[in-house]
């Protein structure tokens, strides 16, 4: 019976989800209406993702069975949990470019369709900060890894990241295929770091500092070095992919804990480590300053 509510709650979100934005992006607007179908956008995912999760763990499950893991978590995993949401940006345009690319036949002329619609526009930035590095990654992680997974775990561990990450991505998609498979393959990794972890406060960091990472790169102008298959994005999505590896090891590797964590304890890494992410960066400014999105 559990089973059953979670899916009747998940297409019930999905399509009320899907109907707000579509009567949001008809209403269009700039300037202050912008701004507020923003805030109006994170209000919905505030009460439908955040209201379907409360429904189901609270009201129809009660849960009983503890579906929401929700351990503490060391200061040591919050930073790398932190770092490896915002070194996410380099496998994901990656791969989402060669995707278009192979589905398309032609060259991306926009960035990553995982990357949120994001806009230059300073008034906006507030609206967007609230609604995607807050609203959206909490309510959605509390929806989709604390409640969903949770009811489908019993049906078997990989079956539940399978359903929970493929419903993840049917509430996203905007694009082609390929955009699908990205998403999904997004909310897997949420999956496997809620697991892991054993607190919903994993993917929620995670998801949030992600999609921070993409909202300062498009007001900053330099998303145009994670866009297209150009040799200079190339080089330092892959280096960042490197670095990518690298800490998500130490976030697989890192044990929640419910005892209090003391400030910046624990958090060191090896010489291969640091290497792949100091040449990440280094890669990011030197191909900012030659491309010439960011002048010395």
């Amino acid at each position: 019976m559990s089973v059953r509510s979670a899916l009747f709650l998940t297409l019930a979100a999905t399509f009320c989800v899907t109907l707000i934005r579509l009567l949001l992006a008809f209403a269009g607007g700039k300037g202050l209406w912008s701004g507020l179908t923003l805030l109006a956008e994170g209000a919905a995912a505030l009460l439908i993702f955040g209201g379907s999760a409360w429904l189901g763990l609270c009201v129809i499950d009660g849960d009983r069975r503890q579906l929401l893991r929700l351990r503490v978590l060391s200061t040591p995993h919050i930073f790398y949990l932190c770092l490896l949401g915002v070194l996410s940006v380099c496998p994901v345009t990656l791969l989402s470019d060669m995707a278009r690319s192979l589905f398309e036949r032609e060259h991306p002329s926009q960035m990553a369709p995982v990357s949120m619609a994001v806009g230059g526009q300073a008034a906006l930035f507030l609206p967007q900060l609230l609604k995607s590095a807050l609203l959206t990654p909490v309510c959605e992680e509390l929806f989709y890894r604390g409640y969903l997974f949770g009811a489908l775990e019993g049906q078997g561990r990989s079956r539940a990241i399978l359903v929970s990450s493929v419903c993840f991505a049917l509430a996203h998609v905007s694009g082609g295929p390929e955009a699908f498979f990205l998403y999904a393959l997004f909310g897997a990794l949420m999956c496997l770091l809620y697991v892991r972890s054993g607190s919903v406060l994993a993917p929620m960091i995670a998801h949030a500092c992600y999609n921070l990472s993409l909202l300062l790169l498009a007001y900053s102008g330099m998303s145009a070095l994670f866009d297209g298959l150009t040799l200079v994005s190339c080089v330092v999505r892959l280096l960042g992919c490197m670095a990518f590896y690298a800490v998500l090891w130490r976030v697989y590797a890192s044990r929640a804990s419910r005892a209090p964590a003391h400030p910046l304890e624990g958090i060191r890494l090896n010489r291969r480590e640091m290497l792949s992410i100091v040449a990440a960066a280094v890669a990011l400014v030197a191909a900012a300053v030659i491309s010439g999105v960011m002048h010395p």
